[in-house]
């Protein structure tokens, strides 16, 4: 859809990558692995998002501001999941005929270009603790192309309706006051490690990189699914299925919540993964967190 909705206002938008970016699944207590996502789902923008704009308007703000802040968002404001982009190629996953695929590339062919990991432990008086050995996986923040190493992007849609917040869109950023709210964002896991710091490297208007259509909903209709989408039992498809879930400090759903970082567990249900083709697809309407329902 491009241009200016009269409802919805439809940005693209694409971070570089400053630091490793790490998208976890929820923790196995068996496992010394931990996992990344290979994209960045809208619920963890969200919640970058409410974060940013709450201390942008709040000089030491407390838990019912962040509350109040996320709850305005998810009225306000909508956003597709962020894919990897090297500049020119945006890799959005997808199962073909012959295997998923992410831009044209097999999924070890993307591994090899973009996905790292590193090994860490827990020392006591220089001695290693026993069961502290763990491995983490990530999206690199730099890769190489041909003879140059770049820097890592990644790009996805946010909608905006009825401006909250006296916010304003400029070609360079979304400002509340002085302060651009995309300017920087730290989003997902281990970044007491320094993980997840992105920059804002462009906003466009429109010209989003799948099918989209916008009236009082924001409908996605592209062939593949280009986020979760809840499952049904009467959906044929060719790709995934899995068991999501994750923590919060609150769930929006439920209206739990905790003074702990991650002391919610959001209600597991079963989503198609991103990149799943249904048959007979039609278009899917867009949740606050990204994910898709028929």
């Amino acid at each position: 859809m491009q241009g200016l909705i009269e409802m919805w206002h439809e940005l693209t938008v694409t971070f570089q990558l400053r630091s490793p970016l790490h998208i976890g699944y929820l923790p196995s207590r068996s496992s010394i692995f931990s996992p990344t996502r290979y994209y960045v789902p809208g619920r963890t923008l969200w919640g970058a998002l409410t974060r940013s704009i709450t201390e942008s308007i709040h000089g030491q703000p407390g838990g019912d501001d962040y509350r109040s802040t996320g709850k305005k968002l998810r009225e306000d404001f909508r956003f597709s999941y962020f894919y990897v982009h090297d500049g020119r190629t945006y890799y959005l996953p997808e199962y073909r005929d012959d295997g998923l695929m992410y831009g044209g590339l097999d999924r070890y062919e993307f591994e090899g270009r973009f996905i790292a990991s590193t090994v860490s432990t827990a020392l006591k008086d220089g001695v290693a603790l026993k069961g502290s050995l763990h491995e983490t996986e990530y999206i690199n923040s730099m890769f190489h192309d041909s003879e140059k190493v770049e820097r890592t992007r990644i790009m996805g849609c946010i909608w905006i309706k009825n401006r909250p917040f006296d916010l304003e869109i400029q070609k360079d950023g979304i400002f509340i006051g002085n302060t651009n709210i995309l300017d920087e964002l730290t989003l997902g896991g281990e970044s007491k490690y320094g993980f997840g710091k992105v920059v804002l490297e462009s906003i466009r208007i429109g010209r989003t990189p799948f099918r989209v259509h916008v009236s009082e909903d924001i409908q996605i209709s592209d062939e593949f699914l280009r986020g979760h989408m809840r499952y049904t039992h009467d959906l044929k498809f060719t790709g995934d299925l899995e068991l999501l879930s994750g923590r919060a400090y609150f769930d929006p759903e439920s209206q739990r919540s905790s003074e702990k970082p991650g002391g919610v567990i959001i209600k597991p249900e079963y989503y198609l993964t991103p990149g799943t083709r249904i048959e007979d697809h039609k278009e899917a309407t867009l949740l606050w967190d990204g994910t898709l329902v028929r």
